[in-house]
């Protein structure tokens, strides 16, 4: 399993806007890939968002899939509205993380 993290920050007036291209976006990711999303708010500073892409696969195969999907138009276009909702000057921070089963280890 293949998780892909992304940490920024939403306008909170962009929040209806923000959740809107999320709901489109995953729409057509899980047209060409088994994938699950989770988004987090902070409790203590509601413009900071934690997205979750969790992939039933390997990490070469969700970057080879993600990147044919990310050159269709479509997606183009939403990311460039979700650029919007982001606060000016906030970084899209990325982190790659994969599944360790506790089960097994011998622990």
């Amino acid at each position: 399993m293949y998780v892909k993290v992304y940490r920024y920050q939403i306008q909170e007036d962009k929040l209806k806007e923000y959740l809107q291209i999320q709901q489109e976006v995953l729409k057509i990711y899980r047209k060409y890939i088994d994938i699950d999303v989770i988004h987090l708010q902070n409790n203590l500073s509601p413009t900071n968002w934690i997205e979750m892409m969790i992939y039933n696969g390997e990490e070469e195969d969700y970057q080879k899939n993600m990147n044919r999907i990310n050159m269709q138009q479509e997606i183009l276009e939403y990311f460039n509205a979700f650029q919007i909702t982001l606060i000016p000057g906030t970084k899209i921070i990325e982190e790659d993380y994969h599944q360790i089963l506790l089960d097994g280890l011998g622990l």
